[in-house]
């Protein structure tokens, strides 16, 4: 019996008809019944009893050593005779054990770590790139007819575009845009692998080595970009505070007593230090006046009396 399921797209047996088990023993027996036959025997039921003994001793074990279990995340291509038949699994499967070859897969997600890579990026700067990738196979049928060794048609491959997406790149790009990078290589190697019923689900650029040199300029870059942002604030805050002292200057001009009451206050500050003296010329107000009216008034008080 060949039981018949659809599962993400591919028509998937749990068994293809085996012949050997029936072929062999039917050879022997017909083999047995010629040679009896010359001798005078009854070639039916020569051929019927040793057709079943044949089947009893060749045939069952053929059919049963044709017996596997797949897991629920295994799945095996068949090929018969040279001919691809189709993918059998999961669960109980029967295959021929004599005309059929088959290839198991796993269609659990992988990956392949691609070592440590010298690169050269578009400004001349040599670095090492470790990356992994992680796939899953999702038509095993297609990917068996197509590639021979699967992780290293990815291995190479990835490589390969790895190579040619970071060479196009300046280094500053490489190290600042990792992600997207890792996304550009993803599509260009799944575009290809994809038509193989491959899929290829992340691509991860993991360990970036820069030579020391370029760190060591690269740190000095950033300390000259925080230096010059730190000289800009600072001059920005000379330019702010210079134009809000202008404004003071302006309102001050036309408001002298608010002037005063500033002069006022800063001798107040000023007045707190009991060890302090503190002589202050000015000529804000109507002192002359004040002084000239007090003396005055005491002179005309000294007459009265």
């Amino acid at each position: 019996m060949i039981v018949v399921s659809i599962h993400e797209g591919l028509v998937q047996r749990r068994a293809f008809f085996p012949i050997s088990p029936f072929l062999v023993p039917l050879i022997l027996a017909m083999i047995v019944t010629v040679l009896s036959a010359l001798f005078g025997a009854d070639p039916i039921t020569t051929f019927l009893f040793t057709f079943l003994l044949f089947m009893l001793v060749f045939g069952l074990p053929l059919l049963l050593s044709g017996l596997a279990i797949l897991p629920e995340y295994g799945r095996a291509a068949v090929l018969r005779l040279g001919r691809y038949k189709g993918i059998l699994g999961p669960g109980v499967i029967i295959r021929d054990r004599i005309l059929d070859t088959i290839l198991r897969f796993d269609l659990r997600i992988q990956t392949i770590d691609i070592p440590q890579q010298e690169v050269l990026t578009k400004d001349n700067v040599s670095m090492k790139i470790d990356t992994v990738l992680i796939y899953r196979v999702y038509d095993p049928g297609r990917a068996f007819i197509t590639l021979k060794n699967i992780e290293q048609v990815l291995f190479q491959y990835g490589q390969a575009v790895m190579r040619e997406v970071v060479g196009i790149h300046e280094l500053d790009e490489v190290v600042q845009k990792r992600e997207e990078l890792a996304k550009i290589i993803q599509q260009e190697v799944d575009k290809l692998v994809g038509e193989w019923g491959i899929k290829i689900i992340s691509v991860a650029l993991q360990k970036m080595l820069i030579p020391d040199t370029m760190i060591r300029a690269m740190a000095m870059q950033a300390e000259a970009e925080r230096e010059k942002r730190a000289k800009i604030i600072s001059a920005e805050g000379e330019l702010r505070a210079a134009q809000i002292m202008a404004e003071a200057a302006s309102y001050y001009a036309n408001n002298p007593h608010a002037l005063r009451l500033r002069e006022l206050t800063t001798l107040v500050e000023i007045s707190r230090e009991k060890n302090v003296i503190v002589l202050y010329p000015t000529t804000f107000g109507q002192l002359e006046q004040t002084l000239a009216a007090a003396v005055a008034l005491k002179k005309a008080t000294e007459s009265s009396k």
